[in-house]
């Protein structure tokens, strides 16, 4: 028994010699000697061709630690393009002792200087596929997933280019953590991050003709609702920006709260701060049998359209929106669901000065040539004084319903009835327009005038007193056409001096 013991102690002190050469020989050599060896293998795992100009460093304990520094990833077909992403610093630790048990333990993956650039080539191919690399089918005895608790990413900018030119640019600094496990029943996450700036860059708009509208395309899409891969997915949510800035527009105070369990995604709540004013929307998306069930609602306090002024106008002088919205519905794409969706919208917009050529670029000239066409002082004039905007609809299988939709500015004061059937996404509007004071007489004729929107949503007609219904006066209606909704709106504006008085949006039930 003594021999035996001595037997077992000699080769334990053996071992513990063995481990320490290894962590010796891990720590001074192995980085170095075998540098293009762990490029490759690195390489070979990822498919994309990782390169670095500085030795990997290693430290082994009860934790592995490995950094890399001046990290390149190309495309393997591409080496002359620029590389995909570049990585200042990368940082791993491993727990040692998952290595040989498993399943992989993973503390802290950091990196620092993120440089990702996107690019789709004109060839139909892009640098961040790669068709000479087949993905290994998995395998069923491949062992228990890893296990991830942090990612840190410090600097990142991302962009991405289609045949030369930006489409966009993401520059941030995020700070906060990831986690991450990967049982059988589909990944687990959970997100925490935050960010004092995120800047979005988006190529300037070039001076072009306007596209042909086409009068038979779904404003809301009418393809199946994808859920790729949600129902696998277990995911906590919770983001946050100071500023997040697109272009010359910034947003500020922006949060939001995800969450994804069997199926069912919910965003709640989802708000920032613009325009002086504030947005705050949840959103809930969930299989029910084969369809999806859709229930979105938002809610806006003094929000200014900046896009609205006209140049050197003050923003904080354009007519503050207060506004409600809330849809639900069920179908298997966004356009069944609005075909079937309930819902209401209810806003009011208080007094205002409105650039005329601005709110006509915001409303695709809809509301300009509107104006223009009622008002021809809206020629000459570079604003209009906006008294209030009130915008009553009610949503019933489909059909959105105007209950009440008037306009009233220091010319003209504008109403409307009618409905949009969200299924075929037709407009069927009748709008009575009648001059204020300060038109004078003259005016009297054009001011007076009934409207009529048609068209669909993605393609809006105007069609100036269509019927024939008002004379000169104002004073008598024809028969037929729009005459009877016409002769109730001439009805209403002739007792509503005054259309104001409503100032507020229908609340919330």
């Amino acid at each position: 028994m003594p021999k035996l013991s001595r037997n077992i102690l000699r080769s334990l002190l053996l071992l513990v010699v063995i481990v320490i050469l290894l962590l010796l020989y891990l720590q001074f050599a192995a980085a170095r000697v075998h540098h293009g060896f762990i490029e490759n293998a690195v390489s070979d795992a990822v498919g994309f061709d990782v390169t670095t100009t500085e030795d990997f460093q290693f430290s082994l304990g009860k934790k592995l630690a490995f950094s890399a520094s001046a990290l390149a990833i190309n495309h393997n077909e591409r080496l002359d393009d620029e590389p995909l992403a570049n990585i200042g610093e990368l940082r791993l630790i491993v727990d040692t002792w998952s290595l040989i048990s498993g399943p992989l333990e993973v503390d802290l993956i950091e990196l620092t200087g993120v440089k990702i650039r996107l690019r789709a080539f004109n060839d139909g191919g892009s640098n961040w596929t790669n068709t000479a690399v087949e993905p290994e089918p998995e395998s069923a005895d491949a062992g228990a997933p890893p296990i991830l608790h942090d990612i840190r990413v410090n600097n990142i900018d991302i962009q991405l280019a289609q045949d030369g030119q930006s489409v966009w640019q993401v520059l941030a600094e995020l700070n906060g953590t990831v986690a991450a496990s990967f049982p059988s029943t589909g990944p687990l996450i959970k997100l925490e991050l935050s960010t004092p700036k995120l800047e979005i860059r988006l190529p300037e708009s070039e001076d072009a003709a306007p596209a042909e509208s086409d009068a038979t395309a779904m404003l809301f899409d009418d393809s199946p609702i994808g859920y790729l891969g949600l129902d696998q997915l277990g995911l906590t949510a919770n983001i946050a920006a100071d500023i997040i800035s697109i272009n010359d527009e910034s947003i500020s105070n922006f949060s939001v709260a995800i969450s994804v369990s069997d199926g069912v995604m919910q965003i709640d709540p989802l708000q920032f701060n613009y325009g002086g004013g504030s947005i705050s929307s949840k959103l809930a998306l969930a299989p029910e049998e084969e369809l999806h069930s859709l229930s979105f609602s938002t809610e806006v306090k003094a929000l200014r359209f900046a896009a609205m002024a006209v140049g050197g106008q003050d923003p904080k002088g354009l007519p503050p929106l207060d506004a409600i919205v809330e849809i639900a519905g069920t179908g298997e794409s966004l356009h069944a669901i609005m075909a079937a969706a309930n819902g209401k919208i209810s806003g009011r917009h208080s007094t205002g000065q409105v650039g005329m050529q601005m709110a006509g670029a915001l409303f695709s000239d809809i509301f300009s040539s509107l104006l223009k066409s009622l008002n021809p002082l809206a020629e000459t004039q570079p604003y209009t004084t906006l008294d209030c905007g009130i915008y009553d609809l009610e949503i019933i299988d489909g059909i959105a319903t105007v209950k009440k939709l008037a306009v009233q500015t220091e010319n003209l004061t504008v109403m409307s009835e009618g409905d949009i059937n969200l299924e075929t996404e037709a407009i069927d509007l009748s709008l009575s327009t009648k001059s204020r004071e300060g038109l004078g007489i003259s005016l009297g004729g054009v001011a007076n005038s009934f409207v009529r929107l048609s068209g669909t949503l993605s393609d809006p007609t105007i069609n100036m007193d269509a019927a024939g219904t008002v004379t000169t006066t104002g004073a008598a209606v024809a028969t037929g056409g729009l005459s009877v909704l016409a002769k109730g709106l001439w009805d209403r504006l002739s007792a509503e001096a005054d259309i104001c008085s409503d100032a507020q949006p229908a609340a919330t039930e």
